[in-house]
């Protein structure tokens, strides 16, 4: 980007499967806004706080527990990107909501490495442009779905990319005819 030029930023939606860290990461590096479902699996836990309970401190880089106890950094996986942050055992043996915290001698709390994107996707979420782009996603999703369901496109038969767009085209085209006999028909 040249000084003086403002960023564009490209809106791109899909589906939850595209949700990931990764992807959401090299799209915002790319002027692109995903308006896309976020895979979020923090709040799967039953029994104990979540992740949402710990407050992130970016420019300290460490988590504060519920009781304002501090868990430090302590390392990235690479093989998963995941950076891992804990407790001192000292802070948690001596914690009243330790029960409801955790059954181990301290308190683990992992931070994708992209978090930092899909935080800025979540933000997105509640916008105008993020509900005008789901509804938009919603309509495409059901011509895949007529496709898939009633025509049988689980799979495309022709070779290449010339070939897969132009069975695809033909079953679209398939789809459009339908619904314009429905219209016609007579209620």
């Amino acid at each position: 980007m040249h000084d003086g030029q403002a960023a564009r930023r490209y809106p791109l939606a899909a589906d939850k499967a595209y949700g990931n860290g990764p992807l959401l990461g090299w799209l915002i590096d790319q002027d692109i806004t995903p308006h896309v479902p976020v895979i979020d699996r923090t709040r799967q836990r039953d029994d104990f706080f979540t992740r949402d309970a710990f407050r992130y401190d970016r420019n300290a880089n460490v988590y504060h527990c519920p009781n304002d106890k501090l868990l430090t950094y302590r390392g990235t996986v690479q093989a998963s990107q995941v950076r891992a942050y804990r407790s001192r055992p000292a802070d948690c043996a001596a914690c009243a909501l330790k029960p409801q915290c955790t059954t181990a001698r301290q308190r683990a709390v992992t931070r994708l490495v992209t978090e930092d994107a899909r935080d800025q996707v979540r933000a997105l979420s509640g916008t105008e442009a993020s509900i005008r782009a789901r509804q938009r996603r919603k309509r495409i999703e059901r011509v895949f779905g007529h496709l898939k369901r009633n025509l049988n496109l689980r799979s495309l038969k022709l070779r290449g990319l010339n070939g897969a767009a132009e069975e695809f085209t033909m079953a679209a085209a398939a789809y459009n005819l339908q619904l314009l006999a429905n219209r016609a028909a007579p209620a």
